[in-house]
C-alpha cells in the first residue's frame, strides 16, 4: 500500500501563546545533562570553543571502543591539507576491518548523536574502500555507507551526520560500526562522536495527521513519539547568516544561511529587526532556535504585482522513499505588521497546499516565535534522490492588508521507516566541480526540434571556439546561421542521457523558454547547463534559436582577466569604499557570480565581518570560519581576522583561474593536494608551465603570465602584512591585461594576424622571473586607475555594482551596516 503523500503534524497543545518570563538573547537557554565529545583516534584531549574533545586512544580513556577482535587502529589522514590537519575532530580517526562499538552511559531520554567523517587515505586504508554500517538504539543509521562517495557528491572535504535517538531506562547507548560483509577491503571509520541531551519535547511533541489535503479528520491522528528516530537533513536560518554550534541554544546545532537553497525566480527581500523584544512561550521556549533566527527572515517584498506571479521557494535534496518532518519557524517583527489579517499567506510542501490561511500574528502575536510542523513522503520512482520543496505564496487584497509571505527558519528531518531504518542509498559518483578557469568557459546546452537547446561553451582566451549542440551528431540545425567551425553536434539520445531523461532532480533554474537542467557530457568530464524549450512557453522557437545563436557566437579574448579584475574591484570596494571596512571572510570561486554580460559579482556575505573600528586596531578577533583551501593560515593560527585574509583567499582564486583545478584536490599527489602550496612552489622554481591550464598555454603572453603569477604569489604571502592591498591587486591585474593586449598588437603589427587567429601552436609560456630573496618587495604598478575609460587595455568598473545585491547586511555587536 502506497503511503499517503502528505501528513500533517500539529502540536499536541493549544496554539494560543502562553507568555513566560524568558525574553531575548537565549541567555541560559538549555544546559544538556549529557555533553560528550569524542576525538576518535586521538591520544590527547583538546579544547574547542570551550568544549573538551576527549581522545579515545588516551591511556585509561573512558571511551575506548569495544571490539570483538582488537583490530582497530588510530591514524592521521595521509597528506591532509594544512586546513584539515589539527582541526578537531577531523585530524585523527579510528579505523577497522572488523566490528567495533562505543558504549556511553548517559541519562534516559532523547539525544543528539553526531558522527564526524573526513574521508581520506589512512595508512593502508584507501579512501574509496570505506563501506560500513552504523547502528544505535535499535536503529540502522547508516548501511553500506561510503563516506567518500557522499563527500564527492556534496563536494565537501569533511562532514557530519546528525541523528535524534532516545536512550531507554537502562541508560546505555551503544554505537556500533561494522564493515560491509563480503568485501575484504571494506572498513569502517569515524573521526569524532558527539552525544548531547535535548529537551524532551523539542522534537517529540507532535501528533501526526494521516489525511491528504488540508481537511482535518480527528480519527486519523497518531502520536509521533520518542520511539521514532530522526536524521537531521538541514537547518536554515532563513534570510540571516549561518549560526555555528557555539552560538546555538546549548545543543550545538548548525543553522546554515539559506541563500543557495532559494530556487524561485525571485529571491524576495530580507527584512531584519535586531531590536525586537522576543517573547517566548510555553509552546516555543527560548531554546527552540537562536534569537537571531527570529530577528531575520525572507519575505516576498512589497510589490503586489510581482508577488502575484511567483511563490518564494526553497528546495532541498533528500533520500527517496522516506517520510520527512518539516518544521517552519515564524516570527512577525516588521513594524507595519501588528494585527491578525495584516499578512495572511499560503504554505506549500512538495507543491501541496498545507496552509491556505497562514497568519503568524493570529497564531502567536507580534514578536512571539512560533513554528508549524508537517510531514511529507518523498518518492521519485527509481531515483535515489528527490527535491523537497517548501514554498510560501501571497494572497490578494482584500483578504489580507499586505499581499506578502514570510519565513524565518526551516528544519528538515528524515523519519525512520517501519524497519527501523534511517539509511539511504549511496549517491552516484559525480565528477568534481568545474574549476575556476572552466567557470569562464561555461557550457550551455540546448535542443531545437526535440525541445532541447543547442549549446555554447565560451572559451575565454582559448583558440577553440564555442560549440553548439543540435539534434543529431552529424547534421547542422536546420536554418541555423552558425558556422560549422563553431558547432559540435550531439544526438537527442545523448542529451537525454546527460540529464537522465530530463529528471527533475537536475533542474537548476526556470526561464522564459522552459527548464534549465544540469548535465554531464564527454563521459562526465564536462558539466553543462541544458535549456529545454517548453512547448507551452510564452517565447517561441524563433526567439529560442536566436538566443542560442547569439550565445554560440560569443567571444571575449580577455574574459579570464576581466572576471578576475571585476571580482578584485568588488572586494576592494568592501575594504575601502564603504564607511566601515567589510571583510568578506569567504572569498572563493563559487562566491563569484557572472551576470548576463559576463560581469563578475562578489556574492554571499553570510560570514562577513565589520573590520577594525579604528586605525589603532589592526584586526578583529573572531572564531575561524571560511572554506578549506582558501583559508588564510595566519587567521587560522591566531584567530585574528584582517582584510588581508580576503587577499590570501583571492590569491587562491587567481591560481584556480590559471590552473583549471580546485583549491584542494584529494586525488592529487601529496605535494599537489593544496593548490596554494603547489602553485607557489612551481612559481618560485620557475616551473609555471606545470600548473597552467593546457587550454591556456600559448594563448597568454609571457609578460602577462609573469605579472599574473607575481600578483597571485604576493597574495599568498604567509604574513598578512606582506600581502598587497586589494587596490594594488586591481592595479596589477589591469597592468597584466595591458601587457597581454600590447603583446597581441605587436604580433598583429609584425605578422599581420592576431595571435588568437593562429593555430595555437605557439611556445609554452615562459617561466616566471624576477623573484628575489625577499618577496615582500612586490609593488603593484600604478599605470592605470579604477576610473579609466573602458577600452581594449583598461576597463572601468562601478565597484558597488560588482556586489551581488544592492543592499547587504554585516552583523557586528548586534548592529547591521547597510551599504
Amino acid at each position: 500500500m502506497k503511503p499517503p503523500l502528505l501528513l500533517f503534524i500539529f502540536t499536541s497543545v493549544s496554539l494560543e501563546a502562553l507568555l513566560v518570563l524568558v525574553t531575548g538573547n537565549n541567555v541560559g537557554a538549555y544546559k544538556p545533562t549529557d555533553d560528550i565529545t569524542i576525538d576518535c583516534g586521538s591520544n590527547t584531549s583538546s579544547t574547542v570553543d570551550g568544549r573538551i574533545w576527549i581522545g579515545d586512544a588516551a591511556d585509561r580513556s573512558d571511551y575506548s571502543p569495544i571490539e570483538k577482535t582488537p583490530s582497530s587502529i588510530t591514524a592521521r589522514a595521509n597528506g591532509s591539507t594544512p586546513t584539515i590537519s589539527g582541526f578537531v575532530p577531523y585530524s585523527t580517526a579510528r579505523l577497522s576491518r572488523s566490528e567495533f562499538a562505543y558504549t556511553f552511559y548517559v541519562t534516559a531520554g532523547p539525544k543528539f548523536v553526531r558522527l564526524y567523517f573526513f574521508p581520506s587515505d589512512y595508512l593502508n586504508f584507501r579512501r574509496t574502500d570505506s563501506f560500513f554500517s552504523v547502528e544505535a538504539a535499535g536503529y540502522t543509521l547508516l548501511h553500506n555507507f561510503s563516506a567518500s562517495l557522499l563527500a564527492d557528491y556534496t563536494r565537501s572535504l569533511s562532514f557530519y551526520k546528525e541523528f535524534c535517538l532516545t536512550v531507554g531506562e537502562d541508560k546505555i547507548l551503544n554505537v556500533t560500526f561494522a564493515p560491509t560483509p563480503g568485501n575484504s577491503d571494506a572498513y569502517a571509520f569515524v573521526d569524532g562522536i558527539e552525544v548531547v541531551s535535548m529537551p524532551k519535547h523539542l522534537y517529540y511533541n507532535t501528533v501526526v495527521h494521516l489525511k491528504e489535503g488540508i481537511k482535518e479528520d480527528p480519527e486519523m491522528w497518531y502520536n509521533f513519539s520518542t520511539a521514532d528516530a530522526l536524521e537531521a537533513v538541514k537547518r536554515l536560518n532563513v534570510g540571516g547568516q549561518s549560526v555555528g554550534p557555539a552560538d546555538d541554544t546549548g545543543m550545538y546545532r548548525t543553522w546554515e544561511a539559506d541563500d543557495e537553497y532559494v530556487t524561485s525566480l525571485s529571491i524576495g527581500v530580507l527584512p531584519v529587526n535586531t531590536t525586537i523584544r522576543l517573547n517566548y512561550s510555553e509552546q516555543v521556549p527560548n531554546y527552540t532556535a537562536p534569537d537571531s533566527l527570529y530577528r531575520t527572515a525572507r519575505s516576498m517584498g512589497t510589490d503586489k504585482k510581482v508577488n502575484r506571479g511567483y511563490r518564494l521557494t526553497w528546495s532541498i535534496e533528500v533520500d527517496s522513499d522516506f517520510y520527512y518532518l518539516v518544521r517552519l519557524h515564524f516570527c512577525e517583527f516588521q513594524i507595519e505588521i501588528n494585527n491578525p489579517s495584516d499578512r495572511i499567506f499560503e504554505i506549500f510542501v512538495d507543491s501541496q497546499l498545507v496552509e491556505n490561511h497562514a497568519d503568524v500574528t493570529e497564531w502567536s502575536g507580534k514578536g512571539m516565535p512560533v513554528y508549524r510542523d508537517y510531514a511529507v513522503y518523498m518518492s521519485d520512482g527509481q531515483n535515489k534522490r528527490s527535491n523537497l520543496q517548501v514554498a510560501v505564496g501571497a494572497l490578494p487584497e482584500p483578504i489580507t492588508l499586505y499581499p506578502d509571505a514570510i519565513l524565518n527558519g526551516l528544519e528538515l528531518f528524515k523519519i525512520n521507516n517501519p524497519y527501523r531504518n534511517l539509511a539511504g542509498l549511496n549517491p552516484d559518483k559525480l565528477p568534481g566541480p568545474p574549476s575556476a578557469s572552466k567557470a569562464a568557459r561555461i557550457s550551455i546546452v540546448a535542443g531545437v526540434a526535440s525541445g532541447f537547446t543547442d549549446s555554447t561553451s565560451s572559451d575565454g582566451t582559448s583558440c577553440r571556439g564555442p560549440v553548439s549542440y543540435a539534434t543529431t551528431e552529424l547534421t547542422k540545425i536546420e536554418g541555423s546561421s552558425l558556422p560549422s567551425d563553431l558547432c559540435r553536434h550531439f544526438s537527442l539520445a545523448k542529451i537525454k542521457a546527460a540529464t537522465n531523461n530530463s529528471d527533475k532532480v537536475f533542474i537548476i533554474g526556470v526561464g522564459g523558454f522552459g527548464n534549465v537542467y544540469k548535465g554531464y557530457v564527454d563521459g562526465g568530464a564536462t558539466q553543462v547547463a541544458i535549456k529545454r524549450l517548453n512547448q507551452g512557453s510564452q517565447q517561441g522557437l524563433h526567439e529560442f534559436r536566436t538566443e542560442i545563436e547569439m550565445l554560440s557566437q560569443l567571444r571575449h579574448r580577455h574574459l579570464r582577466l576581466q572576471i578576475c579584475t571585476g571580482a578584485a574591484c568588488g572586494l576592494d570596494y568592501l575594504h575601502t569604499g564603504a564607511k566601515h571596512t567589510i571583510i568578506h571572510r569567504d572569498v572563493k570561486t563559487t562566491n563569484i557570480l557572472l551576470d548576463e554580460k559576463w560581469v563578475a559579482k562578489v556574492s554571499d556575505f553570510g560570514l562577513s565581518k565589520v573590520g577594525p573600528a579604528s586605525e589603532s586596531k589592526t584586526h578583529v578577533s573572531t572564531a575561524v570560519k571560511g572554506t578549506f583551501g582558501y583559508l588564510d593560515p595566519e587567521y587560522y593560527r591566531r584567530q585574528r581576522l584582517t582584510d588581508k585574509s580576503d587577499v590570501y583567499s583571492f590569491g587562491v582564486v587567481l591560481f584556480e583561474v590559471l590552473c583549471a583545478r580546485p583549491a584542494v584536490s584529494r586525488t592529487a599527489p601529496m605535494e599537489q593536494i593544496s593548490l596554494a602550496e603547489w602553485a607557489q612552489s612551481c612559481c618560485k622554481s620557475g616551473a609555471v608551465e606545470k600548473i597552467v591550464d593546457p587550454h591556456l598555454k600559448g594563448a597568454i603572453a609571457p609578460e602577462c603570465l609573469n605579472k599574473f603569477c607575481e600578483i597571485a604569489v604576493s597574495c599568498l604571502q604567509d604574513e598578512g602584512a606582506k600581502r598587497p592591498s586589494m587596490n594594488d591587486v586591481v592595479s596589477g591585474l589591469k597592468f597584466a591585461l595591458q601587457l597581454q593586449v600590447s603583446a597581441e598588437r605587436e604580433v598583429t603589427d609584425h605578422v599581420g594576424a592576431s595571435v588568437h587567429d593562429s593555430d595555437g601552436s605557439g611556445d609554452d609560456a615562459a617561466p616566471i622571473r624576477g623573484y628575489g630573496s625577499d618577496e615582500s618587495t612586490w609593488a603593484a604598478p600604478t599605470t592605470t586607475s579604477g576610473n579609466d575609460v573602458c577600452n581594449e587595455s583598461t576597463c572601468s568598473y562601478d565597484s558597488q555594482k560588482l556586489l551581488s545585491g544592492a543592499v547587504f547586511k554585516i552583523k557586528e555587536k548586534s548592529k547591521f551596516f547597510q551599504i
